[in-house]
């Protein structure tokens, strides 16, 4: 869950450019999967806004690169004794692709574009972590739309070891 800041740009056909900024807070799921003990990939299947003027829904995909190794929960098993090891912070930079439609009354626009952001997971406890993360995104509507987002999304996350 977090606060996003949004501009979105209107061209018209005579060539001039309007700006609207809005505010949003936005509930954003996503599961990551570790593919070495630095990179990961992941998905938010979901983003809804919860307090703007319009609705707003999306999906995207990320690549992530932890600057640390052992970013996930290990556990062992030595004559029925569990032994787990977990880092305290796990910092991260990540790149991605989000594509977001924005409705409001009878309108509908729909954006594609990149997302880049930076954050950390801080593991409080063998199986939980709180994540923070802070996005820039730019996505386009054909010619005469761009949306440029930056937002600080908080959460907590379950960590999964086979």
């Amino acid at each position: 869950m977090g606060l996003s800041n949004d501009t979105l740009d209107s061209k018209s056909t005579s060539g001039v450019t309007s700006s609207e900024k809005y505010n949003q807070m936005e509930f954003r799921p996503q599961g990551t999967y570790f593919l070495t003990d630095k990179w990961a990939v992941g998905a938010f299947y979901f983003q809804k806004s919860m307090i703007a003027s319009f609705n707003s829904s999306g999906v995207g995909g990320f690549l992530r690169y932890y600057f640390t190794t052992n970013n996930t929960v290990t556990k062992h098993n030595i004559d029925n004794k569990k032994i787990s090891q977990s880092p305290t912070i796990s910092y991260f930079l990540q790149a991605g692709a989000k594509r977001e439609t924005l409705e409001a009354e009878s309108i509908s626009y729909s954006f594609a574009g990149i997302e880049i952001a930076g954050g950390a997971d801080w593991h409080f406890s063998e199986d939980y972590f709180l994540n923070a993360t802070f996005n820039l995104g730019q996505q386009y509507s054909g010619t005469s739309k761009s949306l440029s987002t930056q937002s600080l999304l908080l959460g907590i996350g379950k960590a999964f070891s086979m």
